[in-house]
């Protein structure tokens, strides 16, 4: 065997850029990602095992079931579990191997080395593993699932606190002051006017996380300031400013298991559907994150809006839509806020109604009723293509002519020479004249054509410094390596 140094030039590292798209539809309730039908399996009414608007992480526990037959659990009799959910609070238990196809779940046993789940534990079990003696094993679920999800932050028609009365919801606090034993906070309105108000926990806390993103994407375009002096169209059609701790905020959130580093610019589209018909797209054509209508509120009250309004913008890198077009898209008000109560035109502000915030057709007055029925002729599409950025390794080993011709293989040898001289208890001598199989073909039939040595290169083994194997090619097909030709071998490999 022949190992050979890659040279200054045969090893590059490059990074490869993809461009992944995902696709959400949304309706009644319900997210289909990448139009992805539910299957059932063997074992499962879903082969996933999570939801058609999920995706799982790995794809563990594919056609798994827990569910232990009613034969074994009669043959188990007072011994077996209640029922599943009893078996899941417990944790895999004795009756793991009851189970018809039961999930892999990972587990952890306490030890000295301090090994925890890092990111498995709610609620108090965290104390729970402190207290617990070594050799207790802990248990985790899979699968592990994502799928996006929406929030709407309602703004000021929220009401803080009763000192204040109505008030922006959303107001991160300048600053905090203490009157005799309880603290309140001073909070300066855009008019300079100061309140002090009873703090509490902030109603929408995702937007104060964002509050400090948005003032820094500022520069990108003016539409991610948290206040200014633009004159958006508003319900009335009064031209003022912004003020986002005041505004109505319709937040869409997407993991970034979906666009890996980011959502690619200009990828993004967002349609409103009232019966199929489509009635508004959003696109960020200027590949600034501004969501840009670009169809839509061509007639009626609001068509002045129409083509080229901003109705939000796109955090590119933290995966998050925040819609604020308050204009009118439809001709027919619509449910679209759990409120049973309370219509409202489709506007850009509840794009996405349905998807995992709690509506559904039942939550908004059942099946039914009037506004079950107006809540389920509303569909919304949400697509965007990701980033995704992988370190390739690329490796070009050379098999240069005159060399790496020899094998170990035997039948490189040609067949009925001895391979040994003499042997005997005190001398052991192999042959050294042994003859090469000549594989070269002849062009005439019952003649053997000039001897040339050559081999069929199967397998490219990588060795570290200290020539310890550490990767292996496999070429799908043996390449006949013959002793006057170059040979060059490209190997790739993915970090």
């Amino acid at each position: 065997m022949s190992i050979k140094k890659f040279g200054e030039n045969d090893i590059l590292v490059n990074t490869m850029k993809t461009h992944p798209r995902s696709e959400f539809f949304i309706y009644d309730g319900t997210v289909y990602y990448n139009q992805r039908p539910e299957q059932s399996g063997a074992y499962s009414y879903n082969v996933r095992n999570v939801g058609p608007g999920y995706i799982s992480l790995y794809e563990y526990n594919i056609d798994k079931s827990a569910t232990i037959s009613n034969a074994v659990r009669a043959s188990l009799g007072a011994a077996a579990p209640a029922d599943d959910a009893d078996k899941n609070a417990h944790g895999p238990s004795t009756f793991g191997h009851t189970a018809i196809n039961d999930f892999i779940y990972p587990f952890m046993v306490k030890s000295s080395d301090r090994a925890i789940f890092r990111s498995a534990f709610t609620g108090g079990q965290l104390d729970t593993w402190r207290a617990v003696e070594e050799g207790t094993i802990f248990y985790g679920n899979y699968p592990m699932s994502a799928s996006i999800s929406r929030e709407y932050w309602s703004g000021s028609s929220i009401a803080y606190d009763g000192k204040c009365g109505m008030y922006a919801a959303q107001r991160i606090p300048e600053h905090d002051i203490y009157d005799s034993d309880r603290l309140v906070t001073k909070t300066v309105y855009r008019d300079n006017t100061s309140v002090e108000c009873a703090t509490g926990a902030p109603i929408f806390p995702h937007y104060y996380a964002l509050r400090t993103t948005l003032d820094f994407y500022k520069t990108r375009s003016e539409h991610y300031a948290i206040s200014s002096s633009l004159a958006p169209y508003t319900d009335g059609g009064t031209n003022v400013g912004w003020d986002k701790d005041r505004q109505q905020i319709n937040a869409i959130m997407i993991p970034s298991i979906f666009y890996g580093s980011e959502i690619k610019p200009g990828s993004l589209s967002l349609k409103m559907f009232v019966t199929g018909t489509l009635i508004g797209e959003l696109r960020d054509i200027k590949q600034n994150g501004e969501l840009i209508q670009i169809s839509g509120a061509m007639d009626g009250p609001d068509a002045q809006v129409g083509s080229g309004s901003v109705a939000g913008v796109a955090l590119y890198e933290e995966g998050i839509l925040l819609l604020t077009g308050n204009w009118q898209l439809g001709a027919t008000t619509q449910p679209l806020i759990k409120d049973v109560s309370t219509l409202d035109y489709p506007k850009w502000k509840y794009f996405a109604a349905g998807a995992e915030d709690g509506l559904s057709q039942s939550t908004v007055g059942g099946g039914t009723s009037a506004n079950g029925y107006r809540f389920i002729s509303m569909s919304f599409d949400l697509s965007f293509e990701g980033t995704t950025a992988t370190q390739v390794l690329t490796m070009f080993a050379h098999a240069e002519r005159g060399k790496v011709n020899y094998s170990n293989n035997p039948t490189f040898i040609e067949y009925g020479q001895s391979r040994v001289n003499v042997t005997s208890s005190v001398i052991y001598e192999e042959n050294t004249t042994l003859r090469l199989k000549n594989l070269v073909s002849s062009s005439f039939e019952g003649h053997s054509a000039s001897f040339n040595r050559q081999v069929y290169i199967s397998k490219v083994g990588i060795y570290d410094d200290k020539k310890k194997l550490i990767g292996v090619a496999s070429l799908a097909t043996p390449v006949l390596k013959k002793e006057d030709e170059d040979l060059t071998f490209k190997l790739k490999l993915d970090i």
